[in-house]
């Protein structure tokens, strides 16, 4: 079994490279595989320079590193299509357990949703590194470094390998990985996906101080907010505090934000 995603990045961040493996390695992480080959399409606007290329490829290749994946092909282009970088992916894995592997349309009726880290990781550093500078008026610098130190909690593939580790792959019924839409999309997209509906509870999902005054600033919903770096896991109901536990004892918070 092969498992095989892609993922865009548009809009240049200094770490476009970085993150387009980053979320394409998370896409394959929740279907619990090991992200392993990676391909990449790279289109840059007329005005780049050789610089901007290679600081977009120092990220791909550190983040290859990270997530234990190789590069093994791809396309650079210049081109007037476009005004700014555009980073195209494709990341292929091998599952972690031998011939079996996970979707996001396998939810139960009855499950327990279980949200791992928070609500708008992702899309709390960007911010936070992208617009430093409009931001600091309104927060203290430490609220923003922090949010920047979010990066360190963008890769969900330790959320996923300690939560197959600890109540087993038969136990866990749907992963989604939140990503645009934010949380509120990505549960959106899971029960849509299982043919069925949720119920969560609004004031149960971990929403971190960072991604709070930073979502207040500049008027922004954290739920709907780009959510790299969290998981959704449907899970059996039973084995959900155990899940719960297991994953703080390793230092990832999580919770049961619904059913």
């Amino acid at each position: 079994i092969l498992v095989v995603v892609a993922d865009p990045i548009t809009g240049a961040t200094e770490e476009a490279g970085w993150l387009a493996v980053h979320v394409n390695a998370n896409d394959v992480a929740v279907h619990a595989a090991y992200p392993k080959w990676f391909i990449t399409t790279l289109l840059f606007p007329p005005e780049t320079g050789e610089k901007d290329i290679e600081l977009v490829m120092d990220g791909v290749i550190r983040a290859l590193n990270e997530v234990g994946a190789t590069l093994i092909g791809g396309h650079t282009e210049i081109t007037d299509r476009v005004n700014d970088v555009l980073i195209s992916g494709v990341m292929i894995g091998e599952p972690m357990v031998e011939g079996k592997f996970i979707t996001s349309g396998g939810a139960k009726e009855g499950d327990a949703i279980i949200v791992t880290k928070g609500a708008g990781i992702e899309g709390t550093y960007i911010l936070a590194n992208e617009f430093r500078e409009k931001i600091a008026g309104y927060l203290k610098e430490s609220v923003i470094d922090e949010a920047i130190r979010f990066k360190k909690m963008i890769s969900v593939l330790p959320d996923v390998k300690y939560s197959i580790n600890s109540i087993g792959l038969s136990n866990i019924h749907a992963m989604h990985d939140v990503t645009e839409g934010g949380l509120i999309g990505g549960l959106y997209e899971m029960a849509y996906a299982s043919n069925l509906g949720f119920e969560v509870y609004e004031e149960k999902i971990p929403i971190l101080k960072p991604t709070k005054e930073i979502c207040e600033v500049l008027e922004l919903d954290p739920l709907k907010l780009i959510g790299s770096g969290a998981i959704l896991i449907a899970v059996e109901n039973s084995m959900a505090e155990t899940l719960i536990r297991s994953l703080r004892e390793r230092n990832i918070n999580a919770s049961i934000i619904g059913k």
